[in-house]
C-alpha cells in the first residue's frame, strides 16, 4: 500500500485495498507447512486466518450439544451437515438415548437444494432451513428430480408457526452453545494442530458445556462463578443470622439485670427500651 501513497492505512483501508487485490491467497495454491489440515478462512470482519469450522448439533429443547463436530475452514456449510447429522444419530444410539434425530433445523447458510434432498430421503428427517433471498425464479429443468418437491416442502414449513419458533429457538440454543465453547470456554484460537487434535479440544468444552446445564438444571448453579456468588450470599446470611443472636442475648442479658424486666422474647415496649438504653446512667 505504500506504493498507493498510503502509510500507515487504516483497517477499513487494509479491507478495501485487499478486496481489489488481483492475486489473492488460495487453499489450492498454498498450504501451511506447520498445520496441512488447517485453510485460510475469512472470517466475518473481512481478514483472513488459518482456522477450523466447528458445527454444533444442539437439542432444542434442553440445550446440550449432541454432536460436535470440527472440519477444514474451506468445508461448505451444505455439504458438512448430512454429516454433522449422522454423527448427532449415532451419539444418541451409542448412548441408549430413546429420543431421535427427527428434524433439522438450520439457517441460510445451509440452504442448498440436494442438501435438502438427501436430509429428507436418506435420512429420513424434516428441514426447516431459511431460504436465502433470491432474483427471479429458480429453473428446475435441469435438475434432479425430487429436489424442487424437498425445497418447496421446507420452504412451506418454515413459514408456518412451528417453523419460525424452531427458528427462533435455534438463534438462542445453537448461538449460545458457541458463546459457551469460543468465547467463555477459550475456544475461538485453536493451540493445537491438526483437524483430529482440534477436534478433541473442542470435544472437551462441548462437555464442560452440557456438564454446566445439566449442573444448573439439578442444583441451581451451573458455573464456578455463580457458585462462588452463591457461597457469599450464603456467607452474608450466616453472618446475618449470628449477629441477631448475638443482639438478642445480648439485649435479654440486659433485660435480666433490671428487677422487674420484660422476660417475654417478644420485644418489651419503647418505654422500656429507652429504661434499658440508659441502665447505666451515662
Amino acid at each position: 500500500m505504500k506504493a498507493e501513497g498510503i502509510d500507515d492505512p487504516s483497517d477499513e483501508e487494509v479491507r478495501r485495498f485487499d478486496r481489489k487485490r488481483k492475486k489473492k491467497t488460495s487453499n489450492k495454491e498454498w498450504k501451511s507447512s506447520t498445520d496441512p489440515d488447517s485453510r485460510v478462512t475469512k472470517m466475518k470482519d473481512g481478514r483472513t486466518h488459518l482456522a477450523y469450522k466447528a458445527e454444533h448439533a444442539v437439542e432444542l429443547g434442553s440445550g446440550l450439544i449432541v454432536a460436535p463436530v470440527v472440519y477444514r475452514g474451506d468445508d461448505a456449510d451444505a455439504e458438512t451437515l448430512p454429516v454433522t447429522v449422522e454423527v448427532a444419530r449415532k451419539q444418541l444410539q451409542e448412548a441408549g438415548s430413546p429420543h431421535q434425530v427427527d428434524e433439522v433445523v438450520g439457517d441460510k447458510g445451509y440452504h442448498k437444494a440436494e442438501t435438502i434432498r438427501t436430509l429428507e430421503e436418506v435420512a429420513e428427517v424434516r428441514t426447516y432451513i431459511a431460504e436465502p433471498m433470491r432474483r427471479g425464479r429458480r429453473r428446475w429443468q435441469d435438475k434432479p428430480e425430487g429436489q424442487q418437491q424437498a425445497v418447496y416442502a421446507n420452504r412451506q414449513r418454515i413459514k408456518g408457526r412451528r417453523g419460525r419458533r424452531l427458528g427462533r429457538q435455534r438463534s438462542e440454543q445453537a448461538e449460545r452453545s458457541f458463546a459457551h465453547t469460543c468465547e467463555t470456554g477459550g475456544g475461538r484460537r485453536a493451540w493445537l494442530r491438526g483437524v483430529a487434535k482440534v477436534s478433541k479440544s473442542h470435544v472437551m468444552r462441548a462437555a464442560a458445556c452440557n456438564l454446566g446445564i445439566i449442573m444448573l438444571a439439578l442444583f441451581g448453579v451451573g458455573t464456578p462463578r455463580t457458585l462462588q456468588g452463591g457461597m457469599g450470599v450464603l456467607v452474608v446470611v450466616l453472618l446475618s443470622l449470628g449477629w441477631y443472636r448475638y443482639s438478642l442475648r445480648a439485649a435479654r442479658s440486659a433485660l435480666g439485670a433490671i428487677p422487674g424486666a420484660w422476660s417475654s422474647p417478644i420485644p418489651p415496649p419503647a418505654v422500656l427500651r429507652r429504661g434499658v438504653a440508659f441502665s447505666t446512667g451515662c
